[in-house]
C-alpha cells in the first residue's frame, strides 16, 4: 500500500524541466546592476586583462567603411556621487554637452583641476578573442589609446614597408602582452608585446562563422549607449543620489562600483596620463607629510609626560587616515562645480 501511494506522488504532474543552455547560463555570469549607466550595451560581454600574460586574437571590424579594427571613443569619467561613466557628447556627436559647458566655465575661472577632471579620455573599443579562455567567444575591450598606438607601431614593417594584418580571420595573428600594475600605475609594457605567427580565427568552421556573424549583428558602433543632455546633467548635479559627506556609505559603495562597473575598472587603470599619476605622487608626499607631523606631535606627548608623571595620561592622538586629505579635496571640487551648475540652472530659468 506503501508503494502505491509512492507510485501516486511520482505521477503527480510538475513543471517540466528545462535545461539551459551555454548562452542562458553566461548571460546571467555577464549581468550587471541596473544602479548604474553604462555605454555599452548590457548584453554586451567585457574583455578584462588579467595580471601578467595575455593572448588575444583581435577580430576583424563588423561596421563597413572601416579603416581600423578598432572604434575610437571619448569617455567622461566619475560622474557624480556614484562616479559613472558616459561617452562624450561633444567630443563624438559635436552636440551640445552640461560637461563641456562646466569644464569651459571653470577654465575661464582657473580652475585647472576641475578643468582636467571634466576633459573626455580617448579610448579604443575592439572585439577579441581570449585565447586563454576562447570559450567565451567574442569580448568587447575598451582598450586604452596608448596600447593601440604601441601595436600598430610593431604592425609596421619598415624594411618593406608592408604592415601586418593582425585581424585577418584566414591569415591573421596573435597578439601576446603583459599587464603590469594596478590603478593608474597599470601598464602595458611596449617592448614585452609581440606578434605571433600567422593563423587562421579558428579551425572550426561552425565557431568561425558564429563569431563574425555576432561582431557583425553587434557592430561597435551600434552597441555604444549615448545618454540626452538632461540626464548627464541630473548626474553630474547629483540629483537625487546619495550625500558626498557620507564617509561610510561612500566606502560601502566603492566594492559595488568595482564589481558592477567591468570596463570602468580597466579604463580607471589604464588612462594612461602622466600628469595625473604625478598629481598621485604629490598627493602621497602630502600624506606622509602630515604622518610625519603626527609623529612629532606624538614624540612631544611622550616627553610632556615624561615630565611629569603625576599628571594624568593624555587620551591618544588620534591619527589622519592616510589618502584622507585627496578625499576632502575631491568633495570640495566636486561641490564647486555642482554650485557652478544651480547657477547656471538659475541664470537660464531667469532668461526664460
Amino acid at each position: 500500500m506503501a508503494r502505491r501511494q509512492k507510485k501516486s506522488k511520482r505521477n503527480k504532474k510538475f513543471a517540466r524541466y528545462h535545461k539551459r543552455s551555454r548562452d542562458d547560463v553566461k548571460k546571467r555570469a555577464d549581468q550587471r546592476s541596473g544602479n548604474y549607466d553604462t555605454y555599452i550595451r548590457s548584453d554586451i560581454p567585457f574583455y578584462k586583462p588579467r595580471d601578467g600574460k595575455n593572448i588575444i586574437r583581435i577580430i576583424q571590424p563588423g561596421w563597413s567603411d572601416a579603416d581600423h579594427y578598432g572604434f575610437e571613443i571619448f569617455l567622461n569619467y566619475e560622474i557624480g556621487p556614484d562616479k559613472q561613466t558616459y561617452l562624450s557628447l561633444s567630443a563624438m556627436k559635436d552636440e551640445p554637452d552640461p560637461l563641456a559647458e562646466a569644464r569651459r566655465e571653470a577654465q575661464n575661472e582657473g580652475d585647472d583641476d576641475t578643468a582636467k577632471a571634466l576633459s573626455p579620455k580617448k579610448r579604443v573599443c575592439l572585439f577579441v578573442i581570449d585565447r586563454m579562455a576562447e570559450d567565451e567567444g567574442p569580448q568587447l575591450w575598451s582598450a586604452p589609446w596608448t596600447f593601440d598606438r604601441d601595436l600598430a607601431l610593431l604592425c609596421i614593417d619598415d624594411e618593406d614597408d608592408g604592415v601586418v594584418a593582425l585581424d585577418d580571420p584566414d591569415k591573421g595573428h596573435d597578439v601576446l602582452f603583459y599587464k603590469q600594475g594596478t590603478g593608474r600605475k597599470t601598464e602595458y609594457p611596449a617592448a614585452k608585446m609581440r606578434i605571433r605567427k600567422e593563423s587562421p580565427l579558428t579551425t572550426d568552421e561552425e565557431e568561425y562563422d558564429a563569431w563574425l556573424e555576432y561582431i557583425t549583428d553587434n557592430s561597435i558602433p551600434e552597441v555604444l549607449q549615448f545618454y540626452d543632455y538632461e540626464h548627464i546633467e541630473e548626474i553630474f548635479a547629483g540629483k537625487g543620489k546619495p550625500d558626498d559627506d557620507d564617509e561610510d556609505e561612500d566606502d560601502d559603495e566603492d566594492e559595488d562600483d568595482d564589481e558592477d562597473n567591468d570596463a570602468e575598472d580597466d579604463e580607471d587603470e589604464d588612462e594612461g596620463d602622466d600628469d595625473e599619476d604625478d598629481e598621485d605622487d604629490e598627493d602621497e608626499d602630502e600624506d606622509e607629510d602630515e604622518d610625519e607631523d603626527d609623529d612629532e606631535d606624538d614624540e612631544e606627548d611622550d616627553e610632556e609626560d615624561d615630565d611629569d608623571d603625576d599628571e594624568p595620561e593624555p587620551e591618544p592622538v588620534k591619527k589622519k587616515k592616510k589618502g584622507k586629505g585627496k578625499k576632502k579635496s575631491k568633495s570640495k571640487t566636486k561641490s564647486k562645480v555642482r554650485d557652478k551648475l544651480k547657477k547656471r540652472k538659475g541664470k537660464k530659468k531667469r532668461r526664460d
